[in-house]
Order: C-alpha cells, then sequence, then structure tokens
C-alpha cells in the first residue's frame, strides 16, 4: 500500500488558512491555500500543487519541492471532479492511503474518503520543527527585540500619566486599555511586525487570561501587558507578557506579584533538555500553592492555565509546559508564564519569558526587567 502525507493551507500568519508547518517546508509565502503532497521514504518526490497564478513564483521559491501545475493535473480529469488536480497526482503515484494534517478541513477528507484511504496525522507533524536553528532563533529574537521596546514604549507612557480620582489621566483625558493597544499594534506594523488582539488589560479584564482589556485603567490596579508580534519578513513571533502598577499596589496584589515571579523563576531554573513539561508544570503550582495561593478552576480562580508552550512560526505550537506530558527537547524556544486571577477581587497578574531550552540548562532570551520595583510606575 503506497502512502502520501498531505498538508493543505497557506504560509502566511494572516491567512485563515495558515499552516506553519507548511511555512516550514517549504519557505515560500503563500496566502491562498494549497496542497503539499509528500511520500514517505521519497522526500524528493515531495509536491506542491499550484495554480497558474502562483506556479512561477513557486518555482522561484519554494524550497526542495517539485511544482506541479494544477491545470496540467486537471487535464487528465472527469468534468466536474472535486479536488481533481490533486486526485490526478494521487493516481498517477498509485497513492492508496492519504494521511491528512491534523488541522486539513473536514470537508477534504470527507471529498477523498470514497477513492482512498483516509487516516489524520499526529501533532507535531515535522517533531524536527521544535529545534530551532541559528537562523531561527536569530529571527526570533528580532520579534523579542520589537516587543521589548513595546513593553518600554508603554511603561514610559504610565510613567507620564497622571492620576486623577483613582484614574490614570493623558492630556486631559482617561487613559484606557484600547488607547495602550491601538499604540502598541500601530507600533508594531510600522516596524515590520504585526499584532492582532494584543492584550492591555487591566482591573477586572485582567482577571480573564485571555480579555484583551477594555476602559479606563485605575491607579494601583495591575495592568497585564501580553504583548505577542510576528515578523512580517520571516514569520516568527515573540510572546513576553509584564504586569505593571501605575502607583504603589496593595500589599495583596504586592504578595501576588512576588509569588507569580517565584513560580515564574522556579520553571526556568527546570528547564533543560528532556525534562517533562509537566514536571515543570507541578512544580510552578507547587510555588504558588506554597505561597497561600490556591486554584479553583471551577471558579477559575488561582492559577487556571498551562505554564508555558513553544513558539516559534505559530505564537503557540510545541512542546507544551502543562498538565499532560511532554518532553521538551533541546534546541527548543519556549515560554514560561505562571499567572494568577482573582475575578471576584477584580485583577490578575501574569508574568511571561521565552526561553531557549539547552542540553544542559537554558538561556532566557527576553531581558525586559520583572523585579517588582521595575513593575511599580510612580
Amino acid at each position: 500500500m503506497k502512502t502520501a502525507r498531505i498538508i493543505y493551507g497557506a504560509t502566511m500568519p494572516d491567512s485563515p488558512h495558515y499552516n506553519a508547518d507548511l511555512r516550514w517546508r517549504i519557505r515560500m509565502r503563500l496566502h491562498d491555500p494549497h496542497f503539499f503532497v509528500e511520500f514517505p521514504g521519497r522526500p524528493a518526490r515531495a509536491a506542491l500543487i499550484a495554480s497558474a497564478l502562483e506556479i512561477n513564483r513557486a518555482r522561484n521559491e519554494a524550497h526542495d519541492v517539485k511544482i506541479e501545475s494544477a491545470e496540467g493535473l486537471r487535464k487528465g480529469i472527469k468534468a466536474g471532479e472535486t479536488l481533481g488536480a490533486l486526485r490526478m497526482l494521487l493516481r498517477q503515484r498509485k497513492i492508496s492511503e492519504v494521511i491528512l494534517h491534523p488541522d486539513t478541513p473536514v470537508e477534504i477528507a470527507e471529498l477523498l474518503r470514497a477513492e482512498f484511504r483516509i487516516l489524520v496525522g499526529g501533532r507535531p507533524w515535522y517533531p524536527e520543527r521544535m529545534k530551532k536553528t541559528s537562523a531561527e532563533i536569530e529571527s526570533i529574537k528580532e520579534s523579542i527585540r520589537a516587543a521589548e521596546e513595546a513593553l518600554y514604549a508603554v511603561r514610559e507612557r504610565l510613567s507620564k500619566a497622571s492620576v486623577r480620582r483613582g484614574i490614570l489621566h493623558e492630556g486631559g483625558n482617561p487613559l484606557t486599555s484600547e488607547m495602550l493597544r491601538d499604540s502598541v499594534e500601530e507600533r508594531f506594523f510600522k516596524n515590520g511586525f504585526f499584532a492582532s488582539g494584543t492584550i492591555t488589560s487591566s482591573g477586572a479584564h485582567a482577571a480573564d487570561p485571555h480579555a484583551i482589556g477594555e476602559g479606563a485603567i485605575s491607579a494601583g490596579s495591575p495592568i497585564v501587558c501580553d504583548f505577542f508580534p510576528y515578523s512580517r519578513r520571516t514569520g516568527f513571533f515573540a510572546d513576553i507578557t509584564r504586569t505593571f502598577f501605575k502607583g504603589k499596589p496593595s500589599a495583596a496584589r504586592a504578595k501576588t506579584y512576588k509569588a507569580v515571579l517565584a513560580a515564574e523563576e522556579r520553571g526556568i531554573a527546570l528547564l533543560t533538555a528532556g525534562i517533562d513539561g509537566s514536571d515543570i508544570h507541578k512544580a510552578v503550582s507547587r510555588v504558588l500553592g506554597e505561597c497561600g495561593f490556591k486554584t479553583d478552576s471551577v471558579r477559575g480562580r488561582g492559577f487556571i492555565h498551562s505554564t508555558g508552550h513553544g513558539v516559534g512560526l505559530e505564537c503557540h505550537e510545541m512542546p507544551h509546559i502543562g498538565g499532560t506530558p511532554c518532553v521538551i527537547p533541546a534546541g527548543s524556544v519556549v515560554t514560561v508564564e505562571p499567572g494568577l486571577y482573582y475575578p471576584d477581587d477584580s485583577y490578575g497578574i501574569r508574568i511571561e519569558d521565552m526561553v531557549l531550552v539547552q542540553k544542559n540548562g537554558s538561556a532566557i532570551l527576553t531581558s525586559f526587567p520583572k523585579d517588582f520595583a521595575s513593575a511599580v510606575i510612580d
């Protein structure tokens, strides 16, 4: 039985069909979805099916792949036959079994099922993608620099804001989460990066880990800034979070911040090649518990998410650092990002760094200050 592995996707992060595995494999930009076919044991025969719109560019830019003309393949199919170019390529290679990338639309699987035995592949599709090359690490560092420059700009803006009746003001008007987010995302775009849904949340919004934030910012309330831009040139992401306070926070919130920082530092200290990510997650959770912070997942209180994840051509990719076992390989770039969230008390705090996993330990790639004194802005 001859088998083929198929990816259906685009390679631009802003495309609804984005597939990072395809971007990594062919190293060219495609906004529209294409079929990419591999034949296990015969990597030199991998094929990208391209229409006349993209075929010349694909021949010049796609890496280590044969370009097949969609129009040429369709000449041999019956009128009205769906996915004709793909079907013809598979027939030519006498394929009877197809392994689909796990992100493949169900519709495609069902259309192929009548002719081919269909299996769905697992993750990681390319295990070697977790191990970053030196060039990929430099691309990630470039995105980190953009994210940290934006954090410095936000910190400077908060330092210049005045406080009136407990609310931050700028130029006579309340300073809002939306104002911070708009300026950050505009800055990214001007500098060759892109971000959407940037988190600049405070108050009750900060108690929801993925709330992007809205409304006026209160003095003394944690301001969670989670920035995850990607380079429009390379496609590589950064992901870094800092929590600021404009004005002195309460003793309870200061204690929370210091507990999150201690947990994050413990997680980073444990990172090394071959460790199980679930062991790191347990250790991070243990630190928070020992500091007096318990988790109630049913009520959404405490440490209610995983400790971290891989970062590369996706903001969230393998390996994972959470409750599920996952061995962390050397060369992977991961986040460590514990947080504590208390909706009843209208606040949340998260600290996140990016770390390069090494054979014996790790190297922190992010450098923005995170000590408690740096988090408090006069």
